[in-house]
């Protein structure tokens, strides 16, 4: 299979074999992936390693198979990727477990990906490949810290620095969907007028 590797400080497409099914995986055809920032970190992390990475922790595909005792999901059936390998309950911080899909184990940039069926979920109706594809890591960072950690209620204010970001982009839909006011800052005109088209009430320059 074709994939886009980090290998020997070098990033670059590759044929991979095709992953095998351990009980109680599922094959994915994957249909769109998402680059985050954490993506662009890693090669600095592995140095001049000779072993492939498939890089990516975000993605949306189509199931290809299943193995023996995976119940929740059939081939053909659309899902997304949950990025966050070892952390299944809504606790206030993360596990010890937790291990983020792109390092240190093969990540989603694959014409196929292999997980654990528990670490899948299905993919929304009213979400298109593209938005589904960027969709987890983002999203779930963003609602953890304003409703796990934050416990924002409707009419609190929300300060958002750093606007035009993946995370902040999420926290300020979130944070207007439930009434809350938000303020965020930039040190760019453009990406300030987008958090105001997105919702953001008052947006703070560097002037």
């Amino acid at each position: 299979m074709k994939a886009y590797v980090h290998q020997d400080s070098n990033l670059q497409f590759a044929n991979l074999t095709k992953p095998v099914l351990a009980d109680g995986e599922v094959l994915i055809k994957m249909k769109s992936v998402g680059l985050n920032r954490r993506d662009l970190m890693i090669p600095s992390r592995r140095g001049e390693n000779t072993e492939p990475l498939v890089m990516g922790s975000d993605g949306a595909g189509v199931v290809e198979e299943v193995a023996n005792h995976v119940t929740r999901f059939k081939k053909g059936d659309a899902v997304i990727v949950n990025p966050g390998m070892g952390w299944i309950t809504n606790d206030e911080t993360s596990p010890d477990t937790l291990q983020i899909v792109g390092y240190p184990d093969h990540g989603t940039f694959a014409e196929y990906y292999v997980v654990d069926a528990e670490y899948i979920e299905p993919k929304p109706d009213h979400l298109n490949w593209e938005e589904a594809g960027v969709l987890t890591l983002a999203a779930l960072t963003a609602f953890r810290a304003l409703f796990t950690k934050g416990q924002v209620k409707p009419n609190e204010t929300v300060f958002i620095p750093g606007a035009g970001s993946g995370v902040a982009t999420y926290l300020i839909q979130f944070a207007k969907m439930i009434g809350a006011r938000v303020i965020v800052t930039s040190r760019s005109q453009v990406k300030l007028n987008q958090a105001i088209e997105l919702g953001a009430d008052k947006g703070i320059g560097s002037n």
